[in-house]
């Protein structure tokens, strides 16, 4: 990795910054051939299945970074304004999009329009090129033989992602971001800041359709995929927060917190049978059909909040020897699925029955509940010596329709802790046991503790006793 930086002041009040940074990363890792077993028994013969011959790829990477920065300094108010330039490449081994470029636009200002008073706020513009999505690449992974796939899967000759996929994370994106900071200081006892942050991205990549079988010696080389983006289509953040702390005497502070954060995301997907990636048509009309059937595709948005609040002080008894502190702070949280398309209806918009394998709707909200308090009294013993005892209380609480009997494909077996998948679908849901609230359960905890403190001199150690 390397760098370089330039600044330059042309005239007063202006400074001109341009810089450049790149990165490799050379993943010298020889690829091996494999073929690994994913169970202990698989037939009577402990062969494996010719889709478990795969290689494993060294993936290597390098990113490049360009830009140029300006900023202007202003008498008015003591503030400032920023621009910037930015240009992001990254390069990629082994990924469906070899390199992606991203510009960057940055604005930014700061000002102080009153001695007590300091504002900044910023904006950030980003556009990524994912380039040439390559849909094939994951096929490099498999070593087998055309002769070898027993079946009409065959995902080194066929796709192992569906071509309307896009990974987020190198695909095209446009992104928007706001950050906006307030910050209130008198001098006095009172002090105030509140921050806002907005951003959006949207990974609309002009997905096209494709013919993954072209060229292929099978009766469906002509099928063509639907055309539709699947993945991560949006994604789109608030986050608000506001602080104050107040200190009326010398002997007692106050500090209170308050805190808004609002997640949105849509995505998309679809249900196929990839048993028949090769001939399509064969389950042109089965419930669990082809990958070329638009009507299998379904919709997810998901919407989440979190609110959030403390509040605490301190209360010298004795100034400098004697202080009592108490703190509380809570959390609530939902998250909100709008579930549509393919299980709510059959690819015929005939709707599934609520037991149905493939029936899905949308769930009820998952809710998170957090309550914490805490207690305590600071002390002197003898010289050097202090002493701290204190209670804590922390109560959760959670609703979570995975891990309950809500949900038509699932019973208790023995015990509501343990869960059963009833549907006979080997894709859609889990078979397995599930050990349902165990995983996180709500509860209730209260907390006596002491400690000891010994102070030599400008560095204190803490020892807790009892807890």
């Amino acid at each position: 990795s390397y760098s370089a930086e330039y600044w330059l002041a042309p005239i007063q009040r202006l400074d001109l910054r341009a810089f450049f940074r790149r990165f490799d990363l050379d993943n010298e890792t020889p690829a091996s051939q494999w073929q690994y077993v994913t169970q202990d028994v698989s037939n009577l013969n402990g062969t494996v299945a010719y889709v478990n011959k795969r290689v494993s790829e060294p993936i290597a990477w390098d990113r490049q970074n360009t830009g140029v920065d300006a900023t202007w300094r202003f008498g008015v108010w003591r503030g400032s304004l920023g621009f910037g330039f930015e240009r992001e490449e990254i390069g990629r081994e082994h990924r469906e999009a070899e390199q992606t470029s991203e510009n960057v636009l940055r604005a930014s200002s700061r000002a102080r329009p009153l001695s007590w008073l300091s504002l900044r706020a910023k904006y950030l513009r980003g556009d990524r090129d994912g380039g040439t999505y390559d849909w094939r690449v994951p096929r490099e992974s498999y070593w087998y033989a055309a002769t070898e796939a027993t079946d009409n899967n065959n995902p080194q000759f066929t796709f192992e992602n569906h071509p309307d996929m896009r990974r987020y994370d190198i695909s095209d994106r446009r992104r928007d971001r706001v950050d906006f900071t307030a910050a209130l200081t008198t001098g006095g006892p009172f002090s105030l800041a509140t921050t806002f942050t907005y951003w959006r991205d949207d990974f609309d990549a002009d997905v096209e359709p494709e013919q993954p079988l072209l060229g292929r010696p099978v009766a469906d080389s002509l099928a063509t995929t639907p055309g539709d983006q699947l993945g991560l289509l949006r994604s789109e953040v608030r986050q608000f927060g506001l602080d104050l702390a107040y200190a009326p005497a010398g002997r007692i502070s106050l500090n209170a917190s308050l805190g808004y954060d609002a997640g949105e995301s849509s995505q998309r997907g679809i249900e196929f049978n990839e048993n028949n990636k090769q001939n399509p048509s064969a389950v042109a009309t089965a419930t669990l059909g082809p990958w070329n059937r638009a009507s299998s595709q379904w919709t997810a948005d998901f919407d989440g909040h979190t609110r959030y609040a403390g509040v605490g002080g301190t209360y010298d008894i004795v100034p400098g020897r004697v202080s009592l502190s108490a703190n509380y702070t809570l959390s609530l949280s939902d998250i909100e699925i709008d579930y549509a398309g393919y299980g709510v209806t059959n690819f015929d918009g005939t709707p599934f029955p609520p037991d149905h394998e493939f029936s899905f709707q949308t769930p009820p909200p998952v809710r998170h509940d957090s309550h914490v308090g805490d207690l305590s009294l600071d002390f002197p013993l003898v010289r050097n010596i202090g002493a701290r005892l204190g209670y804590s209380y922390e109560s959760y609480k959670i609703r979570d329709w995975q891990q309950e009997t809500q949900t038509p494909q699932f019973e208790s077996v023995g015990t509501e802790l343990l869960l059963r998948d009833t549907s006979r679908s080997h894709q859609w849901g889990n078979r397995l046991f599930n050990v349902g609230a165990v995983l996180a359960p709500g509860y209730t905890a209260h907390v006596v503790y002491a400690s000891l403190r010994y102070d030599f001199g400008a560095k204190p150690i803490v020892a807790t006793l009892l807890q």
